[in-house]
């Protein structure tokens, strides 16, 4: 099978979960870009095939979709002391930690605090 591009990734010999009822896993899983182009059996995954194709061999281990949690508690303290803090701190209080912990999250690399 010809196809007009090759992806930049492929990883095979693995058991990629896919969420999909009719096909809860996969062997191989092939990108291109930011994209997953294929998914399905090792031997349908190399069409997809390329001279500069980066291929992963999975060891039969478990891929799993990016599964990301970026959030944050931007009041949150877990300093010395921090069970006693609703009985002690007022507004203004969780308002100046907020913004501490907002700067130091956006410092460290996050996009967004809300």
């Amino acid at each position: 099978m010809n196809r007009p591009e090759h992806a930049d990734l492929i990883i095979m010999h693995a058991r990629a979960f896919t969420a999909n009822p009719r096909q809860p896993y996969a062997q191989a899983v092939a990108v291109k870009g930011n994209r997953i182009v294929f998914v399905g059996g090792d031997q349908d995954v190399h069409a997809w095939r390329g001279p500069a194709t980066r291929v992963v061999h999975g060891q039969g281990s478990t891929l799993l979709p990016g599964l990301m949690d970026a959030h944050t508690h931007i009041t949150a303290d877990v300093s010395r002391g921090w069970q006693y803090a609703a009985v002690r701190r007022t507004a203004a209080d969780y308002a100046l930690v907020g913004a501490v912990n907002a700067a130091r999250t956006l410092q460290a690399g996050f996009t967004t605090v809300r």
